[in-house]
C-alpha cells in the first residue's frame, strides 16, 4: 500500500505488451481530487512500466486511477494506452 508522503516506492504497471526499446513509457495519473499528472517511467522487464515515487508525488490520500502510456516511432508514431487500474493512498 502507498501512503502519503511515500518516496522511493517502486510501482510496476504490467502492460502485456512487447515494449519497443526506443518507446518513451509514462503513467497517465489522475489524484482524487481530479488532478491528472504524467510520471515518466522506465522499461522494466520488457513489458512493465517501473515507476519511482519521487518527493510531492503521493499527496493525497484516496482513490488514485492510473493508466500506462507508450509512445515511440519506426514507420509511423505509435502511442499505445493501457487499461486503466485503480488503488488507494492511505494517510496516517
Amino acid at each position: 500500500m502507498l501512503y502519503v508522503g511515500d518516496v522511493g516506492k517502486e510501482i510496476y504497471v504490467e502492460t502485456e505488451y512487447e515494449i519497443p526499446t526506443n518507446a518513451d513509457v509514462f503513467l497517465n495519473v489522475k489524484k482524487p481530487d481530479g488532478t491528472i499528472v504524467q510520471w515518466q517511467g522506465t522499461i522494466h522487464n520488457n513489458t512493465q512500466i517501473l515507476y519511482i515515487t519521487k518527493d510531492g508525488d503521493i499527496d493525497q490520500k484516496g482513490k488514485w486511477y492510473l493508466q500506462s502510456y507508450l509512445e515511440w516511432t519506426d514507420t509511423q508514431t505509435n502511442k499505445i494506452h493501457g487499461d486503466i487500474i485503480s488503488f488507494e493512498v492511505g494517510e496516517l
